[in-house]
């Protein structure tokens, strides 16, 4: 739950970025001479969106895989008890003989 709540900070302060580039691009496109630094800061701007978005989808899958490992441990320690109750059963047999 905890992880939950940052990231859902880390978001909330992603769309205020999101805020403040539209600002900062209202106050570029009024200074002459800085074309050239907006058209930087729209690349930055933009490689950090990527960035966040693919932190987003790499969260998502290691979730997932995280499940998935789970879901296969728990199979094989189960087939591992089995194991362990059928050698028992073996050894009572052949007690029994």
């Amino acid at each position: 739950m905890r992880y939950c709540v940052r990231k859902r900070e880390r978001c909330f302060k992603f769309v205020g970025r999101r805020a403040a580039r539209v600002q900062t691009l209202s106050e570029m496109a009024g200074v002459d001479g800085l074309e050239k630094y907006r058209g930087e800061f729209e690349k930055l701007y933009n490689t950090l969106r990527s960035v966040h978005d693919n932190e987003r989808k790499l969260t998502k899958k290691c979730r997932q895989l995280n499940a998935e490992i789970a879901d296969q441990v728990a199979r094989v320690s189960g087939v591992l008890g089995m194991t362990q109750e059928e050698q028992l059963a073996n050894a009572g047999i052949r007690q029994v003989d």
